[in-house]
């Protein structure tokens, strides 16, 4: 429960206005900002809910079962979808893209969100170079667009191969009349906002509906989003102001300074002392009668002798500027020229040498960026220090303050290039300034070959940051612009070094730079980015049958949480509807699941056979039963019935043809699922929705800190491996839910204590039992206890192995019903519930988070026993499948007891309907070998 600094979250402007003024870093002390991106988390029980939703289904009838889907769980929407290509006919000019899409639009509005009225015009553009169509459309309501809210398509070979719905069907109807004008609101922005104290020019204002992701729920609020400019402090100030209240909602700052240490000095690549001499070219020469010329790429020039020559580091790509002093001049007489400190500062040479070359790089592979072509300006010696930034211009600050010259330091000249080849490349989608970051620093790592960022950035020697470490999307994202671009930038690091695994090194490097600089082109944001690198990697119209590389971009990007898998970086699920309750007298639990491959070319291996394992003595044994595998992923079969009164904890596992083993849940044996036999009544249920239903939390022991005590009641956030929404309604306890500042994780070394209130227990029973919904991340039991108590006395434990490795965790990823026994063990006529973390001083998960937490009596039945017969269901045909001929419906040979079953609500008390319909998913199948590659 660790408090972050406060984090205040910013909004980003269209890239359509004017280039943002990236930088090379943040800096505590100008205010930066990030845009209020949402993050996006995808739930395997929920997602499988969605898929088979009928919007879905119609969609799949007209163009095949083969299209495949991430959903939106917010708006139930595709948030992804890729398949085999649609044809959508001659495809000639702008206007017959966007009426192509327009029809399928109509065809299937539910599925899409909105109707043709309901979006702007089509902001299309195409690459030749690729067959390449990106279509964006923006959804309005009464004309008001909706912040970062529409349709995408990705159109290849005259295919629709991609697309994506970000629209918001309850948006439509809202009113969209402000009661502030445009004028009041800059106004407010300026005075409210980091400057107000600063000259603001270029003033201008849109009106927008912005959504806001707020404790689990989208709500609408209508916005003005301003930009004003200052010169004092450096500002692209975009504001988003509340057109009712004039509340300032968010504010970012798009020249994001820099900070941290830098190294500067021109050698090969940055201030380590290593001085080499590089041709200058394209720069412009003239001789004494006026006539000029422009050096090659290797510096060399033809022109008529007349008297001296004169240069300055001006030329047909890039103009430098010094910004302390007059402009680097040079001349000379003889056939030679070297620039060196006696006619221009060293940033001034160093920048000029660097912005050739990644410009050097990047031409051949996208001629059609206007970065390439268009003439550049590089201010260096800014005045301050620790600073660079491109806002249409490159600009690089003076050393001081621990840090170098940033103009002299490639890697910086690399970065802030990179920034505008993102803002130049766009075809579609937005121009989003976390994965900016991440494409500033890949094309620095693409020419440096380094994960290290701008080595010597400090005086000391150090960079600013690496991008080798697998940093995971959402866990990872901080709200701080670098930091989150470090995990896009992380995937194209570990594509490049999976490319090398199958091509030579220079083959898999501009295979790399080639699929990044093609995908930038869509405008994605992070959990988008491997996408749109699988449509860019597309050779034949159809992402159906995989693409050439996919299996390399889906290795890359699972390390990140990024791809089908999403954070479980899973390419193959079994989607599995949990059983609840079972009545008595059913004579087995039917079980269903289904198999679903996201890159089937990328798995060498296939499922091979289904089994769910069940236990009725907490897991000490476990039986078998056998699943049916069906060729279209169906998985079907049951579990025997058991006695009455019988709590039931099962898994199921598929195995595949290499002897890879996958469960669900994805623990198996660790965290189960759980069920009761038998007709129950209930005695007490409680979800937390209305209050805190009386429980109480306490610091058992353990150091009285900030947070120590971190039970919370309320919505869950989705930080640390919890979920971000109940089970049912909207509330939850559990262990720091992430909420305001904090990060979600349970502290070190403390003892931390959730109990309920008393539950009397009714006297015409003796046998009760506790059940509740669990989400669980919690460390190996050898170091971290979750603990259920009964009474005082504990009733369940996190497992723990019997060796000193401690890695076997309990980590749920789906909301688990957990069934106990339970007895009134100090004789007070009522039970009492804790639940408790005790924790150690090293790794910190989520903890605990609660829901319906119900407590039943068992109402004993009287079940007849068929004696025999060729009708009974005994023999061969039982469920178990066993070489009892008893003939006993549910009878179970270890016990010689009766069987049960019956489906039964688990909680009555629940005021809404379970967001994922108790559904949940068989994890990613685990050590699959991504061989298989298409040629």
């Amino acid at each position: 429960s660790v408090m972050r600094a406060p984090i205040t979250v910013l909004l980003l402007a269209a890239a359509t206005l004017t280039p943002a003024a990236l930088a090379f870093a943040p800096d505590d002390t100008v205010h930066i900002g990030v845009e209020p991106a949402r993050v996006v988390r995808y739930h395997k029980e929920v997602q499988h809910r969605l898929g088979q939703s009928g919007a879905w289904s119609a969609f799949q009838d007209d163009f095949g079962a083969s299209w495949q889907a991430r959903f939106d769980e917010r708006t139930g929407l595709p948030h992804r979808a890729w398949g085999p290509g649609i044809e959508l006919g001659a495809l000639r000019s702008v206007q017959d893209v966007e009426s192509s899409l327009r029809d399928l639009i109509a065809r299937h509005p539910q599925l899409f969100g909105v109707s043709g009225a309901d979006l702007g015009p089509a902001r299309i553009g195409y690459v030749e170079r690729t067959d390449t169509w990106y279509a964006t459309f923006d959804q309005q309501v009464q004309g008001v667009p909706v912040w970062r809210g529409g349709l995408t398509f990705r159109v290849r070979l005259g295919k629709l191969i991609l697309f994506g719905v970000e629209t918001h069907p309850a948006a439509r109807g809202l009113n969209v009349t402000p009661q502030l004008n445009a004028e009041l609101a800059i106004q407010e922005a300026v005075r409210q906002g980091p400057a107000p104290s600063a000259f603001h020019d270029a003033p201008d204002a849109r009106l927008v509906l912005f959504p806001e992701d707020r404790d689990g729920q989208l709500t609408y609020r209508l916005a003005w989003e301003t930009r004003t400019r200052t010169s004092t402090p450096p500002g692209l100030w975009v504001s988003l102001i509340d057109a009712r209240s004039g509340e300032l909602l968010h504010v970012w700052n798009e020249v994001r300074f820099l900070t941290g240490q830098v190294t500067g000095l021109h050698s090969e690549r940055t201030l380590d002392g290593s001085m080499i001499t590089s041709p200058m070219p394209l720069l412009t020469v003239k001789n004494g009668a006026g006539a000029s010329t422009t050096t090659d790429w290797s510096g060399n020039f033809t022109l008529e002798e007349s008297g001296s020559f004169s240069v300055a580091l001006t030329g047909s790509y890039i103009n430098v500027r010094n910004r302390q002093s007059s402009n680097g001049a040079g001349s000379f007489t003889g056939a030679t020229f070297e620039w060196t400190t006696a006619s221009a500062t060293q940033a001034e040479i160093d920048s000029y040498v660097f912005l050739h070359q990644v410009r050097d790089f990047w031409e051949p592979l996208t001629p059609e960026v206007s970065m390439v072509d268009d003439l550049l300006t590089s201010n260096v010696n800014v005045s301050g220090s620790c600073n660079a930034y491109y806002d249409g211009n490159v600009n690089f600050y003076r050393a001081g303050s621990g840090c170098n010259n940033t103009g002299s330091i490639a890697d910086v000249n690399y970065h802030e290039w990179g920034h505008g080849f993102h803002y130049t490349s766009l075809q579609a989608g937005t121009f989003d300034g976390s994965i900016s970051e991440g494409i500033g620093d890949v094309t620095s790592a693409l020419l440096t070959g380094d994960p290290v960022i701008a080595p010597y950035f400090s005086t000391s020697g150090a960079g600013i940051r690496e991008i080798a470490t697998d940093l995971r999307y959402p866990e990872d994202i901080t709200g701080e612009v670098h930091a989150d671009g470090l995990i896009f930038a992380g995937a194209i690091w570990d594509l490049w070094a999976e490319l090398e695994t199958v091509y030579d090194k220079e083959t898999a490097w501009l295979l790399t730079a080639q699929l990044f600089a093609d995908a930038i082109k869509a405008g994605p944001t992070i959990p988008d980015s491997y996408d749109e690198l699988v449509a860019a990697d597309d050779d034949n119209g159809d992402l159906s049958d995989g693409t050439p590389n996919q299996c390399s971009i889906l290795n890359a990007f699972a390390l990140h949480g990024l791809g089908p898998g999403g954070s479980g970086g899973s390419t193959l699920t079994v989607a599995h509807e949990t059983l609840t309750n079972q009545e008595p007298t059913a004579p087995e639990y039917p079980l269903s699941a289904e198999l679903t491959s996201f890159a089937p070319d990328c798995v060498a291996a296939e499922a091979e056979e289904a089994v769910v394992h069940y236990s009725i003595d907490s897991g000490a044994t476990w039986s078998d039963a056998m699943l049916s595998l069906s060729g279209k992923g169906d998985v079907a079969g049951a579990i025997p019935a058991q006695p009455q009164g019988s709590v039931v904890e099962y898994y199921v596992s598929v195995t595949n043809t290499d002897g890879d083993v996958v469960q669900n849940p994805t623990g198996g044996s660790i965290n189960p699922h759980s069920f009761i036999v038998g007709e129950l009544v209930e005695v007490y249920c409680e979800d937390f929705e209305d209050d805190d239903g009386g429980y109480t939390s306490e610091l058992v022991a353990g150091e009285e800190t900030e947070g120590a005590d971190d039970w919370q009641r309320g919505v869950p956030q989705g930080k640390a491996g919890d979920p971000d929404f109940a089970w049912s309604g909207r509330r939850v306890w559990g262990n720091d839910l992430g909420q305001e500042n904090y990060n979600g994780e349970y502290q070190a070394e403390k003892h931390n204590r959730l109990t309920s209130v008393a539950i009397p227990l009714p006297t015409d029973s003796d046998t009760f039992y506790l059940q509740f919904r669990r989400w669980l991340t919690v460390e190996d039991g050898y170091y971290d206890k979750a603990r259920v108590l009964v009474d005082g006395e504990v009733a369940w434990e996190n497992h723990k192995t019997k060796r000193d490795i401690g890695d076997e965790h309990h980590l749920d990823d789906q909301w688990a019903l957990h069934s106990l026994q339970v007895a009134d063990l100090d004789g007070d006529g009522a039970v009492t519930i804790a639940w408790e973390i005790e924790s150690d001083q090293g790794l910190h998960m989520g903890g605990w988070n609660l829901d319906d937490v119900c407590v039943y009596a068992l109402k004993v039945v009287d079940i007849p026993v068929d004696t025999g017969g060729d009708d009974t269901g005994g023999g061969d045909d039982t469920a178990s499948g066993g070489d009892d001929d008893s003939g006993d419906v549910g009878q179970n040979d270890d016990t010689g007891e009766e069987g049960d079953i019956a489906i039964k609500p688990a909680c009555g008390c629940a005021a809404d309907p379970a967001p994922s319909s108790g559904l949940a998913l068989l994890g990613a199948l685990a050590g699959l070998a991504l061989s298989r590659r298409r040629r």
